[in-house]
């Protein structure tokens, strides 16, 4: 199953009924307190919609958000959701070629994929796509950038 998390305001059909839509632009997820709970008993400690979100999460094969960048990076609503899945990612972390990186999820997503709404300039779209491929180095899953126009 793919699961498409929408941050924009524009409408995407589910037509064909191979993905779910969620919008997430009115989800109460709260930030990530960096507490490691998750790291040691595989919950996170914090209460909000983020807990049923999750859920859909770990079932799904392919995540793709549907944003638009702020400043060449992620929006505020999928930054934080970015965070919170790692409560999904295997526990134990490694250190390659000097960087620290999960090892994968315990979960059937095989990748994510971003798909930018909005014009934005060269420069934005570049810092964008070092974010991608930094993130597709520590979740060790496949993270693709794609960049649509909605009106002519």
């Amino acid at each position: 199953m793919k699961l498409i998390l929408n941050d924009t305001s524009h409408d995407f059909l589910n037509q064909k009924n191979d993905f779910e839509l969620v919008d997430v632009r009115n989800l109460d997820v709260k930030p990530c307190y960096g507490c490691g709970s998750c790291s040691y008993t595989g919950c996170c400690i914090i209460n909000d919609e983020m807990q049923n979100l999750l859920y859909k999460i770990a079932k799904c094969q392919k995540l793709i958000f549907v944003m638009e960048p702020y400043l060449g990076s992620y929006s505020i609503q999928c930054k934080r959701i970015l965070d919170r899945i790692a409560v999904l990612g295997n526990s134990l972390y490694i250190v390659e070629k000097g960087e620290l990186r999960k090892r994968g999820f315990r979960t059937k997503m095989k990748d994510i994929k971003f798909i930018i709404t909005s014009d934005i300039t060269n420069e934005e779209y570049q810092m964008f796509e070092k974010l991608v491929k930094e993130l597709s180095l520590i979740l060790g899953i496949p993270v693709y950038l794609e960049r649509i126009k909605l009106y002519a």
